[in-house]
């Protein structure tokens, strides 16, 4: 084990320490959905209610797009995918 991982205390830090590093790529990835693509983030969030439950919905993995998240198919052109969940969604 390692010494700088010797104690439940030091685990629990480095957990944390984890979460709120996660937590900051995922605010940090957003981000950069409003800025490249707004008027999809801007719909999201007024479906999910904010910005906090629209950017953890975008690195959900997603049964309906085969486990990927919304910013995997992004990444693969797929911006028609993402839209038509989010109009079923509002249906």
């Amino acid at each position: 084990m390692p010494s700088e991982l010797s104690s439940f205390k030091q685990i629990g830090g480095e957990i944390e320490r984890a979460r709120l590093m996660r937590e900051q790529a995922i605010s940090n990835a957003f981000l950069v959905l409003m800025a490249q693509k707004p008027l999809l983030a801007e719909s999201l969030i007024e479906h999910l209610g904010s910005s906090a439950n629209a950017s953890r919905w975008m690195c959900s993995h997603q049964r309906v797009f085969d486990g990927k998240t919304a910013y995997d198919l992004l990444s693969e052109g797929g911006d028609e995918l993402v839209w038509d969940q989010i109009g079923r969604a509002l249906s």
